[in-house]
């Protein structure tokens, strides 16, 4: 076969070429055959066969002009043929995306990488690092033509589907689908895959995008979406948005944001939330609000604050508040204040208050009250006022003092009083001074009694006495009459007051007093329990005892029965405001 090479020995002329190994290698350039058999012959013909061939030294560079001693061989059409790769591979290739395959009529490859030389693949579109690829995988069967006929220079234009090889979607049912299916290598089942398919059946049209794992999308500039109806989107796990500049989303209807966890939202400036409408926002558990600066809150017109328990409210320095009308406070239990330097009201008209049972105030050191015109206080029943060391009292221009029927002054020592024109002192009917054994008496039938161990008369100008008859040392001096007996004060029973009043209250109208039915009421409606109300009637049982002036026993009758019928309702007794 020409090309080849041999080494010539034993030949008569190489005993002249020595030891030379190069000179008696020979390359054949030229074979001539000539063989004949015994076929349509007879039996003992022999079968013949002899060449010539033509050589020239191996070392000498040659090279056959074309058509030497051959001639072209040309392979018309296109045949198929089996991509192949070394054992447990699925894709084989070279950097050019080249791959081998075994041609059908190859019964002596064995389906591995030594079955044909690399073969290129045509696709779509190609070019300098940019393109097409789709590199045909080992088991696929492709189409295989060879330029300008020559078997030298296969090319694969394509693959075909076969039975081993079925297409992505099942046919015929899938007919109107197109489009481009993957398989995850190696080791991918049939669902493994990354796909776009194109469904174009009428009414039904889909472009559907899959993504096995992981979708990177990149837009070097703008990127503009439009969905002509609804869209969803379901995110297993979680989403990171990163915008480095500015954010805009309008939503014309409404908007439904569900957090099943936590939330957390930093805005590193300002925030602006407008609802042209209306807001609701409900907080099951607890929530906290850190401002690390100033906060303000305008509302409009109405608001309501509802909280179920307990309220702390911490101010670190100063508190303004504002009303422009009416402000009311209504608190069910107890309210304390406690203000640690000083307190100023002012009430540009009235200040009205209502205290249902009793009112302590305890001031440290001093309490000054300024009241521009007139000031009233009235005290239903009792009234005890004690001043630890001095009182002082300033009238600019007049005092009047009622008292309706007694009154009664202790002073521990002195008193002095000083009066800059007149004094006059009016008594109905019996007017006594009395200072030890001495006695002056008036009475209002017009007589005048002194008595006493040693009684003077002295004028450094003159004396007079006038009178019908004026006895000295006659016996008929009487002795200053008694003063008569303070009037009795009825003691009002609790069915006299039912019956004048129609009612059990024990109510002496003034503010701070709280009457029997009020006390009752709001034992009832829970506001106080019957304990507390039991002790808060002790305890002006108790002030009641105390009080030196006044009926005492009256006042007493009547907080004991208060205090009976507490007790009635405490224990269950049944008796109500009509029983007392």
């Amino acid at each position: 076969m020409p090309g080849r090479w041999f080494r010539l020995s034993g030949h008569f002329d190489t005993a002249t070429l020595g030891d030379d190994a190069q000179a008696r290698e020979f390359l054949i350039t030229e074979v001539h055959h000539s063989a004949s058999n015994n076929y349509h012959r007879k039996a003992a013909t022999p079968s013949h066969y002899e060449n010539r061939l033509k050589a020239i030294r191996k070392i000498i560079t040659w090279r056959p002009p074309r058509g030497h001693n051959s001639n072209d061989t040309r392979i018309h059409g296109i045949q198929t043929a089996i991509v192949v790769g070394p054992a447990g591979e699925e894709i084989h290739t070279d950097e050019y995306g080249r791959v081998r395959v075994q041609f059908h009529w190859d019964r002596a490859g064995i389906n591995d990488e030594k079955s044909s030389t690399w073969l290129r693949v045509a696709t779509p579109w190609a070019g300098a690092n940019f393109g097409m690829t789709t590199i045909p995988r080992v088991g696929t069967e492709v189409l295989v033509q060879f330029m300008d006929g020559n078997p030298d220079r296969p090319i694969i234009t394509g693959m075909v589907p076969n039975v081993n090889t079925m297409p992505p979607w099942t046919l015929p049912d899938n007919k109107t689908q197109s489009g481009i299916l993957t398989r995850s290598t190696p080791g991918g089942r049939y669902d493994n895959a990354n796909a776009l398919r194109f469904e174009d059946k009428k009414g039904a049209e889909q472009l559907w995008l899959h993504a096995e794992k992981d979708q990177l999308t990149e837009v070097e500039h703008d990127e503009d979406k439009w969905v002509g109806n609804d869209r969803r989107k379901t995110i297993d796990r979680d989403e990171t948005s990163h915008i480095r500049r500015d954010r805009t989303e309008t939503v014309h209807r409404d908007e439904t944001i569900t957090v099943h966890h936590d939330r957390t939202e930093t805005v590193d400036h300002d925030e602006t939330i407008t609802v042209h409408n209306n807001r609701s926002e409900r907080v099951d558990h607890n929530e906290t609000i850190s401002i690390g600066n100033h906060r303000d809150e305008d509302v409009g017109k109405n608001e309501t604050i509802h909280i179920g328990q307990n309220r702390t409210e911490t101010v670190g320095q100063n508190e303004r508040i504002t009303i422009g009308k009416n402000r009311d406070k209504d608190v069910r239990n107890n309210e304390s204040d406690k203000i640690g330097k000083n307190w100023s009201i002012k009430v540009g008209r009235l200040k009205k208050e209502n205290i249902g049972m009793a009112n302590l105030e305890n001031i440290g050191l001093a309490r000054m009250t300024n009241i521009g015109i007139a000031y009233s206080l009235i005290v239903g029943m009792v009234r005890n006022t004690a001043v630890g060391v001095v009182d002082l009292l300033t009238v600019g221009k007049s005092r009047k003092v009622t008292v309706g029927e007694s009154q009664e002054i202790s002073i521990g020592k002195t008193e002095t009083r000083t009066i800059g024109q007149s004094h006059t002192t009016s008594v109905g009917e019996h007017l006594e001074l009395v200072c030890g054994a001495a006695k002056i008496v008036l009475r209002s039938d017009g007589g005048i009694f002194l008595q006493g161990t040693r009684i003077h008369l002295q004028g450094s100008a003159q004396i007079n006495a006038d009178g019908g008859v004026v006895q000295l040392n006659c016996g008929a001096a009487q002795a200053p009459p008694a003063a008569p007996a303070a009037p009795e004060v009825k003691k009002e029973t609790p069915s006299d007051k039912t019956a004048a009043t129609g009612s059990s209250l024990v109510d002496c109208g003034g503010p701070g007093v709280v009457g029997m039915d009020a006390g009752l009421e709001r034992l009832m409606s829970g506001e106080m329990s019957p304990l507390a109300v039991f002790k808060e009637l002790k305890n002006l049982a108790r002030t009641a005892k105390a009080v030196k002036n006044g009926d005492v026993g009256a006042i007493a009758d009547v907080i004991g029965s208060v205090a009976g019928s507490a007790a009635a309702v405490i224990k269950g007794s049944g008796k109500g405001a009509g029983g007392i």
